[in-house]
């Protein structure tokens, strides 16, 4: 049975940011922000006295959420590579109703990611990002399960071009998420895939071909966390395969 609700009150968002932004020969981002709701929305459900389920929307005050960023990147002379950073962090609270209990669920979660980029014209480029994320959450209902987990992304790609509309290039892709119990088994893949490439009639026509997943570790997996449950689903995704492809591309010369 679903009621109404004569008190519920309008919901409002109140946002809050601050930013500075610094363009010279480091490229500098550093950003603040802050939300806070009031008169947000839950459904409260409960069983009366007659064993009937009732369900009812209120409102509830005490959401959350706050941030800090900050990003740079600079060229190294020297050596000609591209260096990107960038780190973030975040909390968060969300107010609702789990079944007839007010519930408050707080996320805290810090993000560094580290970049190399590297480009040298009819010769190769190069290509690394790596990407550490570490996430806390707590519920004021669920007081004995707290999970924290780390994850960790990797990737790199390396192209060469030996000699004119020739390429040659290889990438690889790797995921590692920490184990939050025994049964969970699917917590780290690589995905290495490889191609060859050759352009005709002044770059028009690209003919490649590429072999994708060539370690058969492809997985496919979803981590759902909220306040009094943790659910985590593996499927089946396309394994190693190869593929060959022709593009044409429609150029104006002048």
């Amino acid at each position: 049975i679903t009621i109404g609700n004569p008190h519920l009150r309008a919901g409002f968002s109140h946002n809050f940011y601050i930013g500075l932004h610094s363009l010279k020969s480091t490229v500098v981002n550093v950003g603040m922000n802050y939300q806070f709701f009031t008169n947000g929305v839950s459904i409260m459900t409960y069983t009366d006295s007659l064993g009937r389920q009732v369900s009812q929307v209120a409102n509830v005050n005490g959401s959350k959420n706050a941030g800090l960023y900050f990003s740079m990147s600079r060229k190294i002379k020297p050596i000609d590579i591209d260096v990107n950073f960038s780190s973030n962090i975040s909390y968060g609270r969300i107010a609702n109703y789990v079944n007839q209990y007010l519930s408050q669920n707080d996320n805290s979660s810090v993000n560094l990611s580290l970049g190399l980029n590297k480009f040298v014209i009819n010769k190769f480029s190069f290509q690394f990002s790596s990407n550490f994320y570490y996430s806390y959450l707590h519920s004021s209902i669920n007081t004995t399960s707290s999970p924290h987990y780390w994850i960790q992304s990797h990737s790199m790609q390396i192209s060469l071009f030996p000699l004119p509309g020739f390429e040659i290039s290889t990438s690889g892709y790797y995921n590692w998420r920490q184990r939050l119990d025994n049964f969970d088994k699917l917590n780290a893949s690589l995905l290495w895939n490889a191609s060859i490439s050759r352009n005709f009639f002044s770059n028009s026509l690209s003919v490649r071909w590429q072999w994708n997943d060539i370690l058969r570790q492809n997985a496919g997996m979803n981590r759902n966390i909220t306040a009094n449950e943790i659910t985590e689903n593996t499927f089946n995704v396309t394994g190693r395969y190869w593929l060959m492809s022709m593009t044409w591309r429609f150029l104006h010369h002048r």
